[in-house]
């Protein structure tokens, strides 16, 4: 991840004036504990007890106390640190420790701090720093002009952060904005959410039920029972028969105890990064080939009306920037600069398969898709 950055963009010799005007970012969650309780475990011998480090701090918004005066004065309050270690045996978590199920880890939360550097060195100017990505003259990739988030922020909606409302989206969107800008003081920013029954960051058969009929048609289809039978699921299957696994739960369980250096069985303790013909990349590809294919089958129907809400929300977003003449028109009509979204791998994977550039590899922990608004200037 360290490798990573934001590309500079490419531009002909003989372009006119270019201004970055908005960055739309959609990210994956980082590094999780599993998403849910498992009937059985996820192998023989899965450790199956969580601990957490990394809390949650709640309170409410004081400047829609009661008690804030008619001035306007912003008083002190109490907040809260959320430890789950209420219960004592026999009752316990769903994840046996003091971890909510699918809840951000410490290491998923600098997985997103990381992302927010990223940024920063593509959109926020430093100093005096007039140079853009491209290191091209007459091009400005620049979104802010400090690091300062007091001195970035020139109007309210200056950024929309949109989450869905679990945990890990969350805070993996606080900690790109963490890693973006530095601040002084503590820092009130709108969280625009909704309902997680009713949310469209992810694919939502209670919202739009014709996708369980999607999902039907693509699971009774030939190339589906193909994939089922092939020479990788016959070895795949052997091997789950072996450590007492479930083919549907793997990805999940391999992902989170490979990322947390947790014991994983002997039969998948191969992994290396080089390594595609590892048992664990060759498990990780079978989970893939099964759980992913209704997202691409029929031309991806499935992906695209999944997506067609959020795609919604963000070609809305792409129109009122149409209508910007210059940069000054972003603050007087106070379009965002940033618009992230912090969502899940079932967000990144059929967004991508949508735009037709999904290149059948899984969506990690912290996966980024970022997409640029220029304004250039006629001459």
């Amino acid at each position: 991840m360290q490798h990573r950055s934001i590309p500079p963009l490419a531009v002909p010799s003989n372009v006119p004036d270019l201004e970055l005007l908005q960055s739309i970012v959609v990210i994956r969650h980082g590094s999780r504990t599993p998403w849910a309780p498992y009937e059985q475990p996820c192998w023989d011998g899965y450790q199956e007890d969580w601990d957490c480090d990394l809390t949650t701090i709640t309170g409410p918004n004081p400047l829609t106390s009661s008690e804030s005066s008619s001035e306007g004065d912003i008083q002190n309050l109490f907040v809260f640190e959320k430890i789950y270690d209420g219960l004592k045996g026999p009752l316990a978590n769903e994840l046996g420790g003091t971890c909510q199920k699918g809840q951000l880890l410490q290491s998923g939360y600098d997985q997103e701090v990381t992302n927010g550097m990223f940024l920063r060195d593509a959109y926020v100017r430093v100093e005096d720093e007039v140079q853009s990505r491209s290191d091209v003259s007459n091009v400005d990739g620049k979104l802010f002009d400090s690091v300062k988030w007091e001195e970035a922020k020139t109007y309210d909606d200056f950024i929309y952060f949109r989450s869905d409302d679990e945990q890990r989206t969350l805070l993996s969107g606080q900690a790109l904005l963490s890693g973006m800008f530095d601040i002084s003081e503590n820092v009130i920013v709108k969280l625009h959410t909704a309902d997680y029954k009713n949310d469209i960051l992810d694919p939502n058969p209670t919202s739009c039920p014709r996708l369980d009929y999607l999902e039907d048609v693509a699971k009774n289809s030939a190339a589906y029972s193909e994939l089922g039978a092939n020479e990788l699921a016959i070895d795949m299957e052997n091997i789950l028969a072996k450590i007492n696994g479930d083919a549907d739960i793997m990805l999940d369980c391999i992902m989170t105890s490979i990322c947390n250096d947790l014991d994983l069985p002997s039969a998948l303790d191969d992994f290396t990064t080089s390594d595609e013909e590892s048992t664990f990349s060759r498990m990780e590809q079978y989970w893939n080939n099964m759980n992913t294919y209704n997202f691409i089958h029929d031309d991806g129907a499935y992906s695209k009306l999944a997506m067609g809400p959020l795609w919604s929300d963000i070609k809305d977003v792409l129109m009122r920037v149409m209508s910007v003449q210059s940069r000054a028109d972003m603050e007087t009509m106070e379009i965002p600069k940033l618009y992230l979204i912090s969502a899940h791998d079932t967000t990144i994977l059929p967004i991508l398969v949508s735009l037709d550039i999904w290149d059948h590899v899984f969506p990690p922990y912290a996966s980024m898709i970022v997409i640029e608004v220029w304004l250039f200037y006629l001459v």
